[in-house]
């Protein structure tokens, strides 16, 4: 099959969640239509053991260790420029994909010629490393608008594990990689006020790990200051 999918994963400290994260990705229905790109941003812990046995069975696994630590946008750059597929996803290393989650969205953008975006309501789980069922039945879940300029002044719909075009970076360009937590929101943000069309998945397809420590979740993020001031930014041409 060619490569329909490029999955980009930006790693640093992931080691106690990448068993995980790599069986339930390569348990995608569609798995063998994807590569799985992983850009070690430098980590200090030793996630490669555990990459490097999945590797021998998958060989659509692309692993690229870097001699410095930078900053998970200019990770998928990256991955981005170095890719060849015509959809783009990324997936967090302690998050979790319903097993057909990847094929569900590559439909919706074959079905949906003008939709550039799609992305799905997600389930919140508290707890690393269960599996995408057992969250399931806890229920906790999200019920997100269909993103436009106007609602994602108030909130990133599309933040986590969304599925997009890669002809979408010809028409607007890359991930900003000045910001450290909040360059996807500015990014969906770009591209709504350049009149990119997105879809939603009402049902739950991905978990989302409240991860306290994760950049976006801990109590400093450095999105606390990115965020407002992308909004500010971007309200401010409403007004024009």
């Amino acid at each position: 099959f060619p490569v329909t999918i490029t999955v980009i994963t930006s790693l640093y400290k992931g080691e106690k969640y990448i068993n995980t994260f790599l069986e339930n990705i390569t348990n995608q229905t569609i798995f063998n239509r994807c590569q799985l790109f992983i850009i070690d941003a430098n980590s200090p812990q030793n996630e490669y053991e555990t990459i490097k046995e999945y590797m021998k069975n998958y060989p659509n696994i692309k692993y690229i260790r870097l001699d410095s630590t930078i900053g998970i946008y200019e990770s998928w750059n990256l991955a981005i420029t170095e890719s060849v597929s015509e959809f783009l996803t990324n997936a967090n290393v302690d998050d979790l994909h319903r097993n057909d989650a990847l094929e569900i969205k590559v439909q919706c953008l074959r079905d949906n010629p003008k939709v550039d975006v799609v992305y799905s309501d997600v389930y919140y789980s508290f707890i690393p490393n269960l599996t995408f069922e057992v969250v399931e039945k806890g229920g906790i879940r999200t019920n997100l608008p269909t993103a436009n300029k106007f609602n994602l002044l108030n909130f990133n719909s599309p933040h986590n594990s969304p599925m997009w075009r890669r002809s979408l970076h010809e028409k607007i360009g890359y991930f900003d990689p000045t910001y450290k937590s909040a360059g996807d929101h500015e990014f969906w943000l770009r591209s709504a006020f350049s009149g990119v069309t997105f879809m939603k998945i009402k049902d739950p397809v991905v978990v989302y790990y409240q991860n306290p420590n994760g950049m976006s979740t801990q109590s400093d993020s450095p999105g606390n200051i990115e965020g407002p001031e992308t909004v500010k930014r971007y309200r401010s041409l409403l007004e024009l």
